[in-house]
């Protein structure tokens, strides 16, 4: 189990691993309780912190475990949802982090992304949380739910015994656990046959029933040479022996390729794989004899290599499409992952069914409605090779908003939103239906996978994170014509406004006074996290209005927001005008300004425990001694500063004895 503190709540501790044969319990209530960690239930609980709930996550996974490498292609509104989830004031990331948040951001602009790497950035969103009350139960499932009472029971995955069971109260609690919605089933368990909610077969799929996936590491000359354009993907999708496919190649790196593959194989191929891996598993967990489990460990790598074999004939022999060749590619070589001598594959079986309600709301032992809530996979079963289930997911996370802002005792509230949410929960699964019944024809490709590609390059065409070319809101408000402000109102809904060009600007750096007013009004919360953004020039957009803006400009802006106006270092409106180009005149005048307003602006501390006048004067002593304009220039500053701070002593004696005091001669030693 994970816990994660905020503030001075101590009640809130540290524990290493759930492997541990002692717990320490975070909580004896949650708000929302959450089963299942996949990019949904993830993203509900990151939703749910924001909302400031109490929050149990429980993942049926190793701890930092994300094993799912099948990429998939998201809307244009998850990709910037999934990059508007970084949010400097409340985190705490280190460098290393940074770093790899910067990587996932520009896989942002590829058409196809790694589930795993969607997963891993979200949990770390999490665990840099600084305000998060969460604790997450690894390696772990629920054993039982009484959804009335609020009660449910914790158990390890492997060992269910009861000395390893633990017992939890919530408000809410969340399925999203898959496909197999083994939370549903232990909530129906416990109710009246008229309160369940089953989940029914949607409809029969004839054809393209048993998938397999997998990335592997590609040697092929003849597709590389296919790389030396501006191509970053090469994709193919169709029918073979009646068989749906799709196949693409990707350049990772300078001499670096992968071929991705999500296909159909033949029933029998299927389930002989199935039964002997399941087959496998079960001699390993149950202790088994070695030589049972060497016996099952050879049929399962016999299975394996089967399907390994079936996949390298399909690569082999539609390459030619992808290299543009008219005779066979005969130099494709696949490397596969491989994990104790066996190749690594996603095997998943589309059987649609789709529950009959999304959610669940009773009356609860105590004096609050007790609330049961599906979402992504857990509502309805996706056909996977559309990868639709992860993008309807991301979009339910946004509309728990809603939920989690509801009060648990008001249950005319608790209904009018939960109703509207499973209107949308079926309006998903309306939609998604016919692009089912077209994906079991060759008619698939022209009407649905083509689209795709061409809205993808759509998509890199205007999102363009880390590139030179400037993103649409950025381009939106430094418009010669004028700003087009309902044009900044749709990006604002879809969060597009958070996206930052080449340099890590975002909007707001390039935006004049007028969009900044119209931002504060507008969304206020938005306008204080652009505010507090720094690009790679050290600079937030308050240093650039600081230095292309009037005084009235800045009054009439940020007098309505200034205690507020706070980076993630805890540095104030005062602090962030160290080291900006402004004129000593107006600088003053700011201050004049600022102290009227609120004088205590100048002796708050940011998080490193220094005041206005300490990060003016460390800044003047690191001036180099030659650049004498500009060292006057700081000296100034600190000597006007006293006048500002008469009703503070101890920052006037700062200014005297530290960073002002004359230099004392270096002692001679003869």
């Amino acid at each position: 189990m994970e816990s994660h503190s905020i503030g001075k709540d101590n009640k809130y501790t540290f524990v290493k691993s759930y492997k541990n044969e002692s717990y320490t319990f975070a909580s004896d209530h949650y708000d929302v309780v959450i089963s299942g960690a996949g990019p949904g239930g993830l993203a509900d609980a990151l939703e749910a912190i924001n909302a400031g709930e109490k929050v149990c996550l429980i993942n049926n996974r190793e701890k930092n475990k994300f094993t799912r490498p099948q990429r998939v292609f998201l809307s244009r509104e998850n990709r910037a949802y999934l990059a508007s989830m970084i949010n400097p004031l409340k985190e705490q990331v280190s460098d290393e982090d940074k770093d790899k948040d910067k990587e996932f951001i520009k896989q942002l602009n590829k058409p196809f992304i790694p589930i795993q790497d969607i997963e891993s950035f979200i949990y770390h969103r999490i665990l840099a949380r600084k305000d998060a009350k969460i604790d997450i139960y690894h390696e772990s499932m629920l054993s039982d739910i009484y959804l009335q009472d609020g009660q449910a029971t914790i158990a390890k995955v492997i060992d269910t015994t009861e000395a390893k069971k633990i017992p939890i109260s919530f408000d809410m609690m969340i399925g999203a656990d898959g496909a197999r919605h083994p939370s549903l089933d232990l909530v129906n368990e416990n109710l009246l046959p008229k309160q369940s909610v089953p989940h029914l077969p949607d409809f029969t799929l004839g054809l393209h029933k048993y998938h397999i996936g997998c990335i592997t590491e590609l040697e092929s000359e003849s597709i590389a040479e296919q790389f030396k354009g501006t191509e970053t993907q090469l994709i193919d999708l169709g029918l073979k022996d009646n068989l749906l496919y799709a196949m693409y190649f990707t350049k990772e790196g300078k001499d670096e390729y992968k071929c991705g593959v999500s296909c159909e194989i033949p029933k029998p191929l299927w389930n002989n794989y199935y039964e002997t891996k399941g087959a496998y598993f079960n001699t390993v967990t149950k202790g088994k004899k070695g030589s049972e489990i060497a016996e099952a460990k050879n049929a399962y790598i016999i299975a394996a290599r089967a399907i390994q074999k079936h996949i390298e004939n399909l690569v082999a022999s539609q390459a030619a499409k992808v290299a543009k060749s008219e005779s066979p590619i005969k130099d494709v070589k696949l490397h596969f992952d491989y994990d104790d001598g066996i190749p690594v594959f996603t095997a998943f079986k589309t059987e649609i069914s789709q529950a009959k309600k999304s959610y669940i709301l009773v009356p609860g032992a105590d004096d609050k409605f007790k609330v049961y809530l599906l979402t992504g996979d857990a509502f309805r079963t996706p056909y996977y090779p559309l990868a639709h289930g992860i993008n309807n997911a991301l979009d339910l996370a946004r509309k728990k908003r809603m939920i989690f802002k509801c009060d648990p005792k008001d249950y005319k509230q608790l209904k009018q939103v939960l109703e509207k949410y499973d209107k949308l929960c079926k309006q998903n699964a309306k939609d998604i239906k016919p692009i089912i019944l077209i994906g079991s024809l060759p008619l698939f490709k022209s009407l649905v996978w083509d689209k795709s590609v061409n809205v993808t390059k759509e998509l890199t065409g205007e999102l363009n994170l880390y590139r030179k070319l400037s993103p649409e809101a950025h381009r939106v408000v430094s418009a010669t014509k004028g700003v087009k402000y309902e044009k900044l109102e749709e990006l604002l809904k879809t969060n597009w406004l958070f996206v930052v060009d080449s340099r890590g600007n975002n909007v707001l750096h390039v935006a004049n006074s007028e969009v900044f007013l119209w931002l504060r009004d507008k969304d206020r919360e938005t306008f204080l996290y652009l505010c507090a953004q720094y690009n790679q020039s050290d600079e937030s957009p308050i240093k650039v209005l600081a230095r292309n803006s009037s005084v009235e400009e800045l009054k009439e802006i940020f007098t309505p927001v200034l205690p507020r106006v706070v980076d993630a270092q805890g540095n104030n409106f005062a602090h962030q005008l160290v080291l900006t180009t402004i004129k000593n005149d107006k600088l003053f005048e700011i201050f004049n300004w600022l102290y009227k307003v609120n004088s205590t602006i100048f002796i708050e501390p940011n998080k490193d425990g220094l005041t206005v006048v300490d990060v003016f004067g460390q800044a003047y002593q690191k001036i180099n001694v030659y650049n004498a304009e500009f060292k006057e220039q700081y000296a100034e500053i600190l000597t006007r500063l006293k006048d500002f701070l008469k009703l503070y002593p101890g920052e006037v004696n700062k200014i005297d004895n530290m960073y002002l005091a004359p230099e004392k001669p270096a002692l001679r030693h003869l």
